[in-house]
């Protein structure tokens, strides 16, 4: 009886553990995977701590996972669709409404490393063929998202990651009810846009459509002139 009742207790505990990693949301998996790993990519800096935005032995050692910051895309998952041809419907993507509310979940969940409660460098897990992995750690965008929350006045919370799917990562920012978008890293001539500088999402939109327009329009006349060897850098890949 006694070894009867320790078989129905391991049975039951394996269905319970089997029932929780298939109840567990995408961002408590990817949280998961970035808890596990995180010591391994820390363990591999090693002596290059200062190349990644720690300013001591000490410090170092106290480095610890923050909160992950929400990142989207224009895309889902999985789509076909250029992310061109997306910003031509304008059944898809409206002006009028927030572009957060447009988006949808990434495959890229970004953490920021912290210590004493401030953002030092970035920790990237991706969705592999299922299966959540860990991709980099190194960058500082998560440095600043939190740099440009205190400087404009709104909690770093507030912020969302958004790939639009032919130029670097920017920031959609929810302050005072009203969404804004910034890059984070270089201006946008081709958009008129400057790093750091935020602007009201539908402006972003705007210029966001143009850019793509001329991208298609230069990848038409590439197509029409194979011998054309001059790439075109629009403001990142």
């Amino acid at each position: 009886m006694k070894r009867l009742i320790i078989m129905i207790s391991l049975v039951l505990t394996m269905m319970l553990l089997i029932n929780g990693s298939y109840a567990a949301s995408p961002e408590e998996q990817a949280k998961i995977c970035a808890q596990e790993n995180l010591p391994h990519f820390l363990k591999s800096v090693g002596d290059a701590y200062e190349s990644f935005g720690f300013s001591s032995q000490e410090d170092f050692a106290k480095a610890y996972l923050g909160k992950p910051i929400t990142t989207v895309s224009l895309r889902k998952t999985g789509e076909t669709l250029d992310t061109m041809e997306i910003l031509r419907d304008d059944n898809r993507i409206q002006g009028e409404k927030k572009l957060k509310d447009q988006a949808y979940p990434c495959d890229l969940h970004f953490f920021p490393v912290m210590v004493e409660g401030k953002a030092v460098t970035d920790f990237v897990v991706g969705l592999e063929d299922g299966k959540w992995e860990a991709i980099q750690i190194g960058g500082n965008l998560s440095l600043v998202i939190e740099d440009m929350a205190r400087q404009n006045g709104y909690a770093p919370e507030n912020s969302v990651i958004l790939y639009p799917g032919f130029m670097r990562p920017c920031v959609l920012v929810n302050k005072d009810g009203q969404e804004y978008v910034y890059l984070p890293y270089l201006d946008d001539a081709h958009m008129g846009l400057k790093a750091r500088e935020l602007i009201p999402s539908e402006d972003f939109l705007e210029g966001l459509k143009k850019k793509a327009e001329i991208i298609k329009k230069r990848q038409i006349e590439r197509s029409k002139n194979p011998n054309h060897q001059k790439d075109i850098l629009l403001g990142g890949p």
